[in-house]
Formats: C-alpha cells, structure tokens, sequence
C-alpha cells in the first residue's frame, strides 16, 4: 500500500514538472552602466531599445515576458540612455529593435517573427539559421 502512495506521489511530481510555465528573466535598464553590466555578465541576453512610450509597447513585452530567457528592456526616451546607449542602436526611423548578445558581445538583431515558439527557438540556438 505504501508503494502506491509513493508512486501516485512520483506521478504528481512528474506532471507538475512537465506543465511548469517558464517565464523570462526581465531586466529594466535605468542606466548606461547597468546595460553594459547586464550585457557583459548574461550569456545568452535580448534586448528591447525601444523610442515609444510602455503603453505602446505592451504586447511585445507581453510576449519577451512568456518566452524562458533573459530578456532587458531600454527605454530609449529616458535622455541619459539615448545618449549612451540607443544612439547606436536604434535606428532614427524605427518604434524598436531587438538586439542579441552572446557572451558579452553583440550577436545579431532578431529579425525573425515576434512570437513566442520564435523567441524561443532562436534564444535556444541564436547562432543558427533560420528555423
């Protein structure tokens, strides 16, 4: 009779294990410093420059939040970070952009579509081609 509790106990576990929700890592960068700190210790990091305000940006972050990953934020009206950091970074002519980094070094921009099986099979292989 034991055994069947322990192995109904096991069973419960298991699926708790499988149907588990991952959720992202978020980072909200306040600061050029912080960037480059976030950039140089996470190895595989996305990152979110956008120019518009968090309203308009909420279903794309809604997503970054969904996928298993870190993912940093930079709001690129805050002055003292568009000075430093979005500068380079975010094109005049564009809302957002999603960079990569690998190891403390720019990878590429994600170019690929903004959903979340997306998101997640490029941070599992973000060096690979196209899936």
């Amino acid at each position: 009779m034991g055994w069947m509790i322990a192995m109904k106990w096991a069973v419960l576990v298991g699926l708790i294990c499988i149907h588990q929700v991952h959720t992202a890592t978020v980072i909200e960068i306040e600061k050029p410093k912080d960037l480059k700190k976030t950039i140089a210790t996470k190895t595989n990091l996305l990152v979110l420059y956008t120019n518009v305000k968090n309203a308009d940006m909420t279903s794309i972050k809604n997503v970054l939040r969904t996928i298993d990953g870190v993912v940093a934020f930079v709001d690129c009206t805050n002055k003292e970070l568009k000075k430093a950091a979005c500068k380079k970074a975010l094109p005049n002519d564009e809302n957002f952009i999603l960079k990569h980094y690998k190891d403390g070094q720019f990878n590429k921009d994600y170019d690929r579509q903004l959903t979340k099986n997306s998101l997640q099979n490029f941070l599992r292989d973000p060096t690979g081609d196209f899936p």
